[in-house]
């Protein structure tokens, strides 16, 4: 009995390590964790338009473990309700907890469009 205890409890941690390595590949999770991280800087999140990672100006780049190097855009109203674009990069890490959680961030305006929100 206590074997079977033993073999289930390693099947478990063997399970759980290929969870983590699933979520470790999964750039499209590490990608939309990055776009909540920019929309809860804009003026105007319900607005927020982010291109699809791969697509032109949208970057999402494997570093070493679980690390993902981030640099895209938004298209978002100002203030003023005109769509505006700023650019972000970010580095992503997946946590112990398994969510993915920032290592380095930057959203910029383009001039001062007015999209993102100051302290």
């Amino acid at each position: 009995m206590r074997r079977a205890a033993v073999y289930a409890a390693a099947m478990l941690a063997l399970a759980g390590c290929d969870t983590r390595e699933q979520a470790c590949n999964d750039a499209d999770a590490a990608y939309l964790a990055a776009q909540e991280l920019v929309a809860e800087r804009l003026v105007s999140p319900a607005t927020a338009s982010f291109p699809m990672a791969g697509e032109k100006g949208a970057h999402v780049d494997k570093s070493d473990g679980c690390r993902y190097l981030i640099s895209s855009y938004v298209d978002s109203q100002n203030l003023f309700g005109a769509m505006v674009r700023s650019k972000f990069d970010a580095i992503m890490v997946l946590s112990p907890k398994g969510s993915w959680e920032p290592d380095g961030f930057n959203l910029s305006e383009f001039q001062g469009n007015g999209a993102v929100k100051r302290d």
